[in-house]
């Protein structure tokens, strides 16, 4: 059975894309066979594996999460291979935009989990690169993951809206009965020597009460550039900090979800 993380904040240009790309990278490269949901229609997370160039392609001939989501379309058939081996994606669509009108069905929130049940022995981890919003979307993926990582950009405001953030956990957990855990928080674009820096580890420390991960992503300009070539910056450039912070987070996961499996199998949570 997959192990289902959902990578969320609701402020954009926290890094989340940026994590869900490059931990499935590293996790491929661990020997992992990984499926990223691109679940935000600004589709950042398709152009990032893809290209441009293969994305508009993709968009024109194939069907996307939002023919999943919104249409009768197999999970199946939407999943697409990437430029990075062992990783593939099930692509966004810019009308997800949409979603909160057109998933207008009850239990609209459990649908994902449900069209995910066909892919949960073909991959170990999934990933779903959330938007930045607390709307339809970001509760369907709320409701299909076993765990969540919540990506903290080292700035000043960082951890303003988390306390809305961790009462929508405990909302799916409660009302909509569904065991979802907070894995984490992961502190992203951050220098040691900024004072402010600093600060924001220690205040998440206290946060979050401990629940925050030893790796920090380091501001790396690689991790910036690695987009525009539509490759992971594991492959973009396999020695920079960026790829060795990504590789450090990939083994925190993976220990994480190996302690967490056997004190309660992923079976089990389903």
């Amino acid at each position: 059975m997959a192990e289902i993380i959902a990578v969320i904040n609701q402020k954009g240009g926290s890094g989340k894309t940026t994590t869900c790309v490059n931990l499935g990278a590293g996790l491929a490269e661990a020997g992992q066979r990984v499926l990223i949901i691109d679940l935000d229609p600004q589709r950042n997370a398709t152009l990032h594996l893809l290209g441009k160039e293969k994305a508009m392609s993709l968009w024109q001939n194939s069907k996307t999460v939002y023919d999943v989501l919104a249409k009768d379309c197999p999970a199946t058939e939407a999943v697409a291979d990437t430029s990075a081996p062992g990783v593939k994606v099930l692509p966004s669509h810019i009308s997800l935009a949409g979603a909160d009108l057109e998933l207008n069905v009850i239990g609209r929130e459990k649908i994902l989990r449900d069209k995910l049940r066909p892919l949960a022995g073909e991959f170990d981890y999934i990933l779903i690169d959330c938007s930045s919003s607390i709307g339809v979307l970001t509760l369907n993926a709320l409701c299909a993951a076993h765990s969540v990582i919540v990506t903290l950009q080292a700035e000043y405001l960082a951890l303003e809206g988390m306390s809305q953030l961790i009462n929508t956990l405990e909302l799916v957990r409660q009302r909509l009965e569904w065991p979802v855990e907070f894995m984490g928080a992961l502190i992203t674009f951050y220098d040691q020597r900024k004072l402010l820096c600093q600060q924001v580890a220690r205040r998440a420390e206290e946060h979050f009460k401990g629940q925050v991960f030893r790796t920090k992503i380091r501001d790396n300009v690689k991790l910036a550039e690695a987009p525009s070539h539509g490759i992971p910056a594991m492959l973009y450039d396999p020695v920079c900090h960026g790829t060795e912070d990504y590789r450090n987070l990939t083994q925190e996961v993976m220990d994480y979800v190996e302690t967490r499996t056997r004190r309660q199998p992923i079976g089990a949570v389903r």
